[in-house]
C-alpha cells in the first residue's frame, strides 16, 4: 500500500511512512536482483552512488519522522508530492 492509502485509512504519518518504506525494501531488492541478472554491473559508480546515499538519507529521516509532529509532515509529503507531479506534467506538455 502506499504512503498516502495508509494516512487517507487512519494510519498515523509515522506509520504509514515506515510500512511503506519496510515494503519497498522488498520491492528494491527484486528490482536489484533482477537488474544485476539483466544489465550486470557495468554502471558500478552509478549504483555505488545510490547506495551511498541511500544509506546517508536513511538515518536522518528516519530522525525526523520520529521528532517532527505529524501534521507538518503530511503537509510536506504532499507539498513534494504536488511539486514532482507539476514538474513531470510541465516537462511532458513542453515536449
Amino acid at each position: 500500500m502506499e504512503t498516502t492509502t495508509l494516512i487517507g485509512r487512519g494510519a498515523t504519518a509515522r506509520y504509514a511512512i515506515g510500512f511503506a518504506n519496510a515494503a519497498e525494501f522488498f520491492v528494491t531488492s527484486t528490482v536489484t536482483a533482477t537488474f544485476v541478472a539483466t544489465i550486470g554491473l557495468s554502471l558500478w559508480p552509478v549504483i555505488t552512488g545510490l547506495i551511498i546515499g541511500g544509506i546517508v538519507a536513511a538515518p536522518f529521516a528516519a530522525y525526523a519522522i520520529k521528532h517532527l509532529p505529524d501534521r507538518p509532515v503530511m503537509i510536506l509529503v504532499g507539498a513534494v508530492v504536488i511539486l514532482l507531479s507539476l514538474r513531470s506534467l510541465s516537462s511532458t506538455l513542453l515536449q
